[in-house]
């Protein structure tokens, strides 16, 4: 249903909603099988990546997701002690910090940060790596970079030593050049231990290359 939404535009959405589609995936979120959390995960990411603001059907999704309280069911199910559905609800909030700015709200409410920094230490690479990107889409973003600095962003950035994925290495130097743009992340990158974190990544993408 989610890549039906991306697929197929505006009427579709619609339908999604009329059907109260996004309501069931968000319930679906929290099944007791894995593999259906993570699906309704994806289909959720799906959805949101489609979202274009002034287009058909997207204030119906964003509103129905709202009711149904997505963005922190998300927020919840990133928490799993279960890799397949952490990973995957992180992924779709990456989605949506990209793509939502009011859904984006809910879910830093929620404590999106503290979970987005819980998950880049993960043992496992890949809810890691999907923690990473959703370092890099709300480093990203300058209206978030107050509310980073509050929650120590660079310094539990930087206590990762190196991450485990190249995608995951990307997305921290992506997330570091974002957030140097802004003076006072500057500064905590050059005196929380950001710029050891930078140097350690390009080491591994220079070792590999070679």
């Amino acid at each position: 249903l989610g890549g039906s939404a991306d697929w197929k535009g505006g009427l579709i959405r619609e339908k999604l909603c009329a059907a109260n589609a996004v309501i069931a995936l968000t319930e679906a979120v929290g099944a007791a099988d894995p593999a259906v959390a993570s699906s309704a995960c994806r289909a959720l990411g799906k959805t949101v990546e489609a979202l274009k603001v002034g287009h058909q059907g997207t204030k119906a999704v964003v509103e129905q997701m709202e009711a149904a309280r997505t963005p922190e069911t998300l927020v919840g199910a990133a928490r799993s002690t279960t890799p397949a559905v952490s990973s995957a609800a992180l992924q779709a909030l990456s989605s949506t910090v990209t793509h939502s700015p009011s859904l984006t709200s809910r879910a830093l409410l929620s404590g999106l940060i503290r979970t987005v920094l819980a998950g880049i230490a993960s043992a496992d690479a890949t809810v890691a790596t999907s923690a990473f990107s959703c370092v890099r889409a709300l480093s990203a973003n300058p209206s978030h970079h107050a509310a980073l600095d509050a929650q120590g962003f660079v310094r539990a950035l930087a206590g990762v030593q190196v991450p485990a994925t190249a995608r995951a290495r990307a997305d921290a130097a992506a997330a570091l050049a974002d957030l140097a743009r802004n003076e006072t992340m500057r500064a905590r990158i050059a005196h929380d231990g950001g710029l050891g974190l930078l140097l350690r990544v390009m080491a591994v993408a220079k070792a590999g290359a070679e």
